[in-house]
């Protein structure tokens, strides 16, 4: 295409794909546009025109309660899953669509039907153009975001012009209502599953949880960074199940609040005490419930990229561990019996080794004595991880783990030790003369 600027010729096939979805998707639309108007009434003398009015002004109002409900609920994690939410959009508007296809059936109800639909395209529209932005920023390689955002628009904007002439085309000669179900499956078809291979296509090499569990399992097996198009290929885009989970067997809650894990019980106040002093060099703790199979990962106030990636990384190894330590099955342990064992899982294993099988009860209470056994393995083992992974083509300057908003502070010492305690009946943090931990939020 005339004007197309080097950053834009490097990723031109999701681009493609994107645009035969976008054709399908604009058809669509027209057909149901034509059933919106059967089903409000419009060629109806009985019909009125308030009636209509009301119906378009609630659906608008659904509309807009629902974009600022989403973006309140969800808006955090469309930078970190930009592909799933972009797919996942797609999926809902064209369910949106299917549902406003059959207002001419069930016209009496038409009012509840454009709110239901509505509200569902008031979650594609956020997702979609927030995802659409992240995407955008990430071909444009030379940092010129506004010259591809303005090529991609004009791209899409022609590429809709020309199926609205084919949508009045299609509406023309099936205005009866004849195969618009069938011709609606059709182009559906077509724009998911143009869609999904678009997905697919992209190799973004920045760091979200899904790709980090993916690196961090590929080191663990083959002690080898694994390269942004290969990650990309297997990275799930289907928003169903935790990577991080099914990989290293715990599901991994970062920026928590201490004070919301210290209520649950899921710590005691000594060994608390214990970890502030531990982690006391740290910009991070490392709690476990065993129970829920959920690790808590509070952060300091002052921690860097690097540091959320340690912990992140500590966390990972600490799950594992304790399979380990269990005698529980786990993929990774299982997918490395296929490999020549790795120096990584060769030092686990024989760290492991040092501590005998516990049972799960004994295990319901923190085990300190595993976060000591992982002390020494993220020592060694995280200088290696980071210092392969900033040798590939992997951005580590910034990543887009889930960190949650909480952070806090802890193990500040003087002279006379720690100042400052934890309550074991009020199960409030109460404060000395320094703060042993202290939850704040941005």
């Amino acid at each position: 295409m005339r004007g197309q600027t080097a950053s834009q010729t490097a990723r031109l096939i999701p681009d493609k794909k994107i645009r035969i979805e976008a054709f399908a998707s604009t058809i669509m639309g027209t057909l149901t546009t034509h059933s919106i108007m059967q089903g409000v009434g419009v060629g109806d003398t009985s019909a009125t025109a308030l009636a209509a009015a009301i119906t378009w002004i609630l659906k608008d109002g659904t509309g807009m309660i629902g974009r600022i409900l989403f973006a309140w609920w969800n808006g955090p994690s469309l930078d970190a899953q930009c592909k799933k939410w972009r797919l996942f959009a797609d999926i809902l508007n064209d369910c949106a669509m299917g549902i406003e296809l059959t207002l001419p059936y069930f016209s009496n109800h038409s009012m509840v039907i454009l709110c239901v639909s509505t509200g569902m395209k008031s979650i594609v529209g956020v997702a979609g153009s927030a995802t659409r932005a992240a995407l955008t920023q990430h071909q444009a390689l030379q940092n010129n975001l506004a010259d591809v955002s303005a090529k991609d628009g004009s791209q899409e904007t022609f590429v809709n012009l020309i199926a609205s002439f084919v949508g009045i085309l299609v509406l023309s000669n099936i205005g009866d209502g004849r195969y618009v179900m069938e011709l609606f499956v059709l182009l559906a078809t077509v724009h998911l599953y143009a869609n999904y291979r678009a997905v697919k296509a992209l190799c973004l090499n920045s760091l979200n949880e899904d790709r980090l569990a993916l690196i961090i399992r590929n080191y663990l097996i083959n002690q080898s960074i694994p390269g942004p198009s290969e990650v990309n290929k297997i990275e799930s885009v289907l928003l169903c199940g935790n990577s991080t989970e099914k990989m290293f067997g715990f599901e991994i809650k970062m920026g928590v609040s201490l004070q919301s894990v210290f209520k649950n019980r899921i710590i005691n106040p000594d060994d608390l005490q214990l970890l502030s002093n531990l982690f006391r060099n740290r910009k991070y703790l490392i709690i476990m419930d065993v129970k829920q199979k959920t690790i808590f990962v509070p952060i300091a106030k002052d921690s860097q990229s690097s540091e959320v990636l340690q912990a992140y990384f500590h966390a990972c190894i600490y799950g594992l561990i304790t399979y380990m330590t269990l005698r529980w099955p786990i993929d990774i342990l299982l997918k490395a019996r296929s490999y020549e064992p790795s120096y990584p899982l060769m030092r686990i294993y024989l760290l492991n080794k040092k501590y005998p099988s516990r049972s799960n009860r004994a295990l319901a209470r923190i085990p300190v004595e595993i976060i000591l056994a992982t002390e020494d393995i993220i020592s060694k083992e995280f200088r290696l991880f980071e210092a392969a992974l900033k040798n590939s083509a992997w951005l580590t300057n910034t990543n887009l783990l889930p960190v949650g908003q909480w952070r806090g502070s802890w193990g500040q010492q003087s002279d006379g030790g720690m100042k400052g305690r934890i309550s074991k009946h009020s199960e409030v943090l109460h404060y000395g003369e320094q703060n042993v931990i202290e939850d704040i939020s941005d």
